[in-house]
């Protein structure tokens, strides 16, 4: 027959680590929904990174024809000054 202190022992064991294990599977749901929330945000900031890095893209192409257009320009003023 098993000692009854042993089978306490054991039973408290099972309890503890029943109880330790539901506490990691929740806090290991809480931390997924965590990282599933941290990713969609991730995605929203890449994607508006990318939307101004595309702005930006054109806004120096712009950038560079109207500095052309100016050159052009200074030098039609400069030639018809003389």
């Amino acid at each position: 027959m098993a000692d009854p202190e042993t089978e306490k022992d054991y039973k408290k064991m099972f309890e503890e680590l029943s109880e330790l294990y539901e506490d990691l599977k929740v806090d290991s749901k809480v931390r997924e929904s965590e990282w599933k929330k941290e990713e969609r945000t991730n995605h929203s900031k890449i994607a508006t990174i990318d939307d101004n890095v595309k702005k930006l893209e054109k806004l120096r192409d712009e950038h560079s024809k109207l500095k052309a257009e100016n050159t052009a320009l200074v030098r039609v003023i400069h030639k018809l000054a003389k």
